[in-house]
Formats: C-alpha cells, structure tokens, sequence
C-alpha cells in the first residue's frame, strides 16, 4: 500500500529533525539536507525556525542555510516573529534580519532586533534597505547615535556608504542635523555626504492635522500604510511660541487615538479643530529653531515625526534677519519684470533662511525654470509639496517641472495627486490636460513594456537615474544593486540591462556583463549602446 503524502512528509521531516542530531558535513550530506528542504517545502520551516532560535551555533548555522534555500512566505514571516521576539538572542535576531535581506523580503524599519550591544554590519544593511519613508530615516538615525559610541559612528557609517552607496546619502544628511554628533565628527561626514550625490526621493503620505485655536497644541496623525501602525505627533507650544513638549508615538497605542488625546489636551484648556499642514509647519518649525537657538537638544519625538507636519531640515536654518521679507519682494518684482538672473539670487537668500514658506519655494523654482534649469527647481517643489500638500496647485508645478527635466515618470505620479485634489473644482482645462498626460504616459508603458503597472515604471524613473550616477561616478557595486532594483519592477528595461553590462565590466565580471548585455538585445534588438558595449568587450 503507498503511504499517503501526509505520512510521507511527516517521514521527511522526522528524517530531517533527526539530520541535526549530528551536525551534517560533507557535500553528500549537505545535498540530501537542501533535497529534503526543497522537498518538504513550508513544512520544513518550523523546526528549522526552532534550531536559529534554540538550537547549537553549528544546528542555528545550519538551519540558516537550509531556510534560505527554502525562501517560502511562511518561512519569511516566521524570520519577522524571530527578529521581534526578546527573548531570542540579539545574534540570532541580527541572523535572521539578515537572512531576510537575503532573501529580498521587505524589512520593516521598526524591527528592533538590536539592543544596546552594537549594530551588525548586515542588520544595518537591511536597515538602510527597508527605508521607504522619512520616518524610516529619521528612525534609523535615531537607533545609530543611541547604539552605537560616538568613537564608532562614523566608521559605521563608513562602510555603510562602502556597502550601500548613495542610499544612505539621506541618512547622512540627518545625521548631520543631529545635536548629538561631536564637530570633528561631522566635518568627516560632510566629506563622506559630498561623494554621494544626491539622495533619494521617498514616498511621504499627508496626515491629518489638528490645532488649538491659539494654536498651542497640535496633533498631526497618519493612518499606517502597507502593515505600519498609526503614527501620531503631538506638540505644545509655550506662550514664547518654543517647544514645551512634544510626544510621539508609532505604534498606534489606545492613548494616542483621537478622541484620547482630545480628552487629554481639553483638560489642560486646549480644545481641538481640524487645521491643515500649511497652517502649522511654519510655527512648529520656528519652535524648533528658537529651543536649537537656545541651546536646547531637540526630543527625539521631534526628529522622528516632523515629517508629519511638512518638515525636513527647516528646523536647522539660521534665524531669519529682519530684512528678509525684503529679499522676498525684491526676487519676486525682478522674476515679474522678467529677469531671473536678477531674482535667483534673491529668493535663494529667502529660501535659505525661511525654507518653510512654500509660496517662497514655489517663487525660486519659477526662477530656476525661466533659466532652463528644470533639475534645480525640483527639490523646491518637492518641498513647497511637502508644506502644502493639500493644495493641488503646488503638485501641478511639480509635474510642469518634472516633465520638462524629462522626468515623466515624476510628473505622472505628480499629476496623479493633483487629480486626487482637485476633485469638484473648476479647473477643467488642467484636469483634461493631466488626464491626457496620464493616458500617453500609460498607453507608452504599455506598448514598450507589456505587463508592467505604469506606476512602478515611473518608481523606477528615480532608480535608474540614481544607479546611472551611481555608475558615472565608478560606484560600480552601486549601480548594479540600482539597475538590479529596476529591472525587478521592469524586467524588460533595456537599458537598465545594458547599464547593468557596463556596471559588471568595471567590476571586471565579464561572463555577467555579457548575459546582460545580450540580455538588453534581446529586449530591445539594434540597440545601439548594448552592440557597441558588447563589441569592446568582444576585443577586450
């Protein structure tokens, strides 16, 4: 009679717990194991789970292997239990954080596998990949100046950059608003920054704001996205308009819901009203440079949720000097006589000073653009967007500006939140201007790469223009993690597989550059870069 499946896999597995017994070695040994892994497939993850948790150095070894042949979803979400769960040890957490970059899982940024003892250089890695947000950013800083000693901060960072590249460059730059950091520290980072060009553009969702009417307290809130909690952000203000308090709280505790923290605030005379981004970043801002001003540190919670009411670095501008509203007038009155030349200057010695005013931002990016400089004036529009999201006129410019740096994945994404904004207002021209963009930008998608969502070719837009600089620069291992990250939302990307040739031959890594290059001809016959590429590594 043959054994039924259940039996024959409980035989397998049973033949496989008793494998660990005595520590395998010997390729035979080995290739029996990997053949009853694959065989057993998510069956074998429990107990293998059990010997990275419990087990012998050798069996937690051992099972690290065999779990990253089986790569199952159970066994990924198995990795995420172990890395949160305290009572493990923090080697094993850090191995398993690992085994997840490995397997290419997305890692969660408020995984906490780490106490006190150091960060592994692989965690960290992980880390730095799981950055989506500016949240993740500031939280990851925030675990670095915590964890790690001063001494060692920088060389951290170091092969951090050595590992990630132009990845980390965002890190980099909190790093540098940190009062925590010793000078001597910072000047070493600086010098680092600069070799990282620039850093990434992350996805940063609206919150709901609200403030008292003397505008005291405010609480910004953000529903959590993609399995996060809710993140909450609660600051008060002095009489002196500088920071009293400021709590925050991501894991979307029962005290900091809605009607918890209005309960709390209205005892203390502060009564709440739905209020927008706009009307409180620029105060929140101004507390938070007065109490740098004063010689205060800021609190943690401040980093961590600032980007919760618009803010990036605002709070690190020097104190703005009287004549600055001077500088606005005369920028804006030289733009509107047409002279940009003139205004540039001008309203980039504003903007330098007040960098919340939105309107300010918007006005030096018209400048930028009047002087063919698209690129320029994409970082001020991405901040007035920041500060004013909810007008739909800030994500128009953004696309304007976009789509003349021939960015058009950017302006598509662009568009496509000031559609969502303009729901019931009279801009029809601007609607039928930005859903005919929409439909060509999605009809050229379709037709040069069938199968692939028009919205993960414009995320891989900024990827591959990150990992070409990243190339350009001879950061050769860069690249290929960035072309590598683009072909995995558009595998049929030409030439990110060209690139990608070109990226394996510095690292002299012939026989890879090759498959790619042949690979980019393939998706694309005739193209004119792969041939020429493959031809000199033919003579070579």
């Amino acid at each position: 009679m043959r054994p039924s499946r259940l039996s024959k896999s409980f035989h397998n597995l049973l033949d496989l717990a008793r494998s660990f017994d005595r520590i395998p070695s010997g390729r035979a040994v080995r290739s029996h194991l990997v053949r009853q892994v694959e065989a057993l497939g998510s069956t074998s993850v429990p107990l293998l789970v059990r010997k990275m948790r419990s087990g012998s150095d050798d069996e937690a070894a051992w099972a690290e292997y065999l779990l990253a042949r089986a790569g199952s979803e159970r066994a990924i979400s198995a990795l995420r239990q172990l890395c949160e769960d305290r009572e493990v040890a923090p080697a094993r957490r850090m191995n398993a954080l690992a085994l997840l970059a490995e397997l290419g899982a997305p890692v969660r940024a408020t995984l906490r596998p780490i106490d006190g003892a150091g960060i592994d250089p692989r965690a960290a890695e992980a880390l730095v990949d799981a950055i989506a947000e500016p949240a993740d950013v500031a939280q990851l800083a925030d675990r670095l100046v915590a964890q790690v000693d001063p001494v060692d901060l920088v060389p951290v960072l170091r092969r951090l950059a050595a590992a990630r590249g132009g990845a980390i460059a965002g890190l980099l730059d909190e790093m540098l608003l940190r009062e925590e950091l010793w000078s001597g520290a910072k000047r070493q980072l600086v010098a680092l920054r600069e070799r990282l060009g620039e850093a990434p553009v992350l996805s940063a969702g609206v919150a709901r704001i609200w403030a008292s009417s003397d505008g005291a307290a405010i609480v910004a809130m953000r529903r959590g996205r993609g399995g996060r909690a809710r993140r909450t952000l609660v600051v008060l203000l002095d009489a002196d308009g500088a920071l009293a308090r400021v709590l925050y709280d991501a894991e979307g505790s029962a005290a900091f819901a809605l009607p918890a923290l209005r309960a709390r605030l209205a005892a203390e005379g502060h009564i709440l009203r739905r209020t927008e981004v706009r009307a409180v970043s620029a105060r929140v801002a101004e507390a938070a440079r007065r109490a740098r001003a004063g010689g205060e540190r800021l609190p943690r919670g401040y980093h961590l949720g600032r980007d919760l009411v618009g803010l990036d670095d605002e709070h690190a501008a020097p104190p703005a000097p009287a004549a600055a509203p001077q500088l606005l007038a005369r920028g804006t009155a030289h733009l509107e006589a047409g002279d940009p030349s003139s205004a540039r200057p001008l309203l980039g010695a504003f903007v330098a000073v007040v960098p919340e005013d939105a309107e300010a931002r918007t006005w030096l990016s018209c400048a930028l653009m009047a002087l063919q400089q698209p690129a320029a004036a994409l970082p001020h529009l991405r901040a007035a967007v920041r500060l004013e999201p909810e007008d739909p006129v800030r994500w128009w410019n953004l696309a304007a500006a976009a789509r003349q740096a021939d960015k058009h994945g950017a302006s598509y994404l662009a568009l496509g939140d000031f559609l969502r904004r303009v729901r019931g207002r009279r801009t029809p021209a601007r609607r039928r201007a930005a859903l005919r963009y929409r439909r060509l930008y999605e009809q050229m998608v379709a037709r040069e790469h069938p199968g692939v969502r028009a919205r993960e070719m414009a995320r891989a837009e900024d990827l591959f223009d990150r990992a070409c600089d990243a190339l350009d620069a001879g950061r050769a291992a860069e690249a290929v993690r960035g072309f590598e990250a683009v072909l995995a939302l558009v595998p049929s990307h030409h030439p990110s597989w060209s690139n990608l040739g070109a990226a394996y031959t510095q690292l002299d890594r012939r026989g890879d550059a090759r498959r790619c290059l042949e690979r980019a001809l393939a998706c694309r016959p005739g193209y004119d870069v792969a041939e020429r590429n493959l031809q000199a590594l033919d003579r070579s």
